[in-house]
């Protein structure tokens, strides 16, 4: 049986790891979303570098993508942004725990960094987030630069490759490569 202290500490603990979600998804707009199997190979598929750079992912949240990503590419260094508190030190653990050398955990919003030296960006976000990306972007990537997107598209881009998932809600996964004369 487990003392009353040892009780109130699980609890106390249960507690602010859903209180620093919660807040994490007030700042953010959204829940940290694992992406599925399903989605993470189809992820790596379209994950084609066209050129020596890093590999930023946007949201890495538990690091479901950003593990793989990094497995699949031993040679790119990974750039992981998280803003979320628990899945950051989640994602933190994991990325200590497997031993991988080539991701990179930042904390901090990727909208406030430039994103212009990425190779690839890959990302898992909500569509209000993809609008503001969208212009991001469109203003910072240079031409051939390659963007994959999980579940919801770019506004205003025109995907090269697109996928849909034979799992029960149809995912999309978007490849979208910065084009010379539009930026998109």
């Amino acid at each position: 049986m487990i003392s009353i202290p040892l009780q109130l500490f699980l609890w106390a603990s249960a507690l602010l790891v859903m209180v620093s979600i919660l807040v994490g998804v007030l700042r953010t707009g959204i829940s940290p979303m694992p992406s599925s199997r399903g989605a993470v190979q189809q992820v790596l598929e379209l994950v084609v570098p066209p050129r020596p750079g890093s590999i930023y992912e946007l949201g890495a949240a538990w690091g479901s993508l950003a593990i793989p990503l990094a497995r699949a590419f031993p040679d790119r260094r990974i750039i992981a942004y998280e803003l979320s508190t628990i899945p950051w030190l989640f994602l933190l653990l994991r990325v200590r725990v497997s031993g991988l050398d080539n991701i990179e955990v930042v904390r901090r919003d990727f909208f406030r960094d430039d994103l212009g030296k990425a190779a690839v960006v890959v990302c898992y976000l909500y569509p209000g987030s993809m609008v503001q990306l969208s212009t991001k972007l469109q203003s910072e990537l240079i031409p051939g630069t390659v963007v994959v997107s999980n579940t919801f598209a770019l506004p205003g881009w025109v995907p090269d490759q697109q996928s849909q998932l034979k799992d029960m809600y149809r995912t999309n996964i978007y490849r979208f490569v910065v084009d010379k004369e539009s930026g998109a």
